[in-house]
Order: structure tokens, then sequence, then C-alpha cells
């Protein structure tokens, strides 16, 4: 049986937490207490608005699965290709399940407060314009990425794994081969990262 991409996402969803429970809890789970925090609409706040909290609220969570469970020296992360990464996971489900108006509109416009707000912290020398530049040119690149980790009827492991090892490989500017064990590992934490997502959007669009 086929099914259409909202409903293949929604399908694999539930099967994430059995299928990487184990590595979870004996893992993560001193590591990882209260990281994933999903943002809730307040009452009055505009969409690309609360889109943008949770993007910003994402990179934070990326930062800290390089820095604490990656191990990876916070000099040697670039901070910009994680907000595109976060920034384009968002999109990819935005775009699928949310069932808001002029969806494409309200991204770009949550995307440009994003790198408007992000840059500065990222101590690169980079404008806004190159920075929109980069992040097209990623977001094609995760799009496909993200679309094979949902391929299936669950999570695909090996596609999340595929998927860290491009993000670590943008952010750091070096092959992910010497962090192979500690990226497998963590493809499970992007993999909940990705379901939160999933759960952000039903919860609030």
């Amino acid at each position: 049986m086929k099914y259409n991409v909202r409903e293949r996402i929604c399908k694999s969803v539930p099967n994430i937490s059995q299928a990487n429970k184990a590595t979870l809890q004996i893992l993560f789970v001193s590591k990882t207490k209260n990281m994933f925090k999903l943002f809730k609409k307040k009452k009055g706040q505009n969409i690309p608005e609360l889109l943008s909290n949770q993007v910003i609220g994402g990179q934070s969570v990326l930062f800290k699965i390089f820095k604490e469970i990656i191990e990876e020296k916070e000099k040697d992360i670039k901070k910009t290709e994680l907000t595109y990464f976060a920034l384009s996971a968002l999109g990819y489900f935005y775009l699928r399940l949310a069932k808001t108006d002029k969806k494409e509109n309200m991204l770009d416009q949550a995307s440009l407060i994003v790198l408007q707000k992000s840059i500065p912290y990222s101590k690169e020398n980079i404008s806004t314009k190159e920075a929109i530049r980069e992040y097209q040119k990623r977001y094609e690149e995760y799009d496909k990425l993200i679309q094979l980790v949902f391929e299936k009827e669950t999570i695909d492991s090996h596609a999340c794994t595929t998927l860290l090892m491009h993000i670590y490989e943008c952010a750091t500017q070096k092959s992910a081969k010497g962090k192979m064990i500690k990226i497998t590992a963590s493809s499970s934490l992007i993999a909940q990262y990705l379901v939160d997502h999933v759960e952000f959007i039903k919860q609030n669009l």
C-alpha cells in the first residue's frame, strides 16, 4: 500500500519510541533530559514568530548534540550550518503537514527572522543575502535526505545516520569518518528531533 507524504510521515512517527527506546534510555538520558521542547502557540502570536521561535530553539538542541554528545569543539562548529538545517527541517514538515494558508510566504518570513537573529551570534563574516543563498542550497539537500527518513512505514535509522553525517560535514567542514561511532549512536536524537517537529506542526498549525 502506498501513502501520500502526510500519511507516510504520520504513520512513521509512532514507531520512533519503540525503535530507539533502548538507545535513548541507555546512552543519552543523562545528557538530553529536557533537551526536546515544543513551542506552543501563544494567544495573538503570528505564524512567522511561532515558526522562528521553534527554529531558534531547534538550533540550541543541535548545538548541544554536537558539543555534548558528538563531542565536537565549539570553535569547530559552524553555527550558520546548524541554522540552515534547523530551518530546512521545520520547512520540510510545515509545508507538507500544516493546514494554514500562504505557507510559502509564512515560511519565508520566518526564515528571514531566524537568519537576521542568528547571524550576529554565529561570529561568521556573512551577509543576510549570502546566508539566504546558502540556506536555499542546503534546503534542497536536506529536503531529499529528510524524505528518505520517512520513506518506509517506520523511521529509517540508516537514513537518520546519513542525514546526521551530512549535517556534521557541513557544520565542521571535515569528513564524518572519524566520528562515525558517535554519529551513528546520535542518529536516534536526530530522529526524535524530526518527530518533535511533526508534533509541533500537528499541535499548532
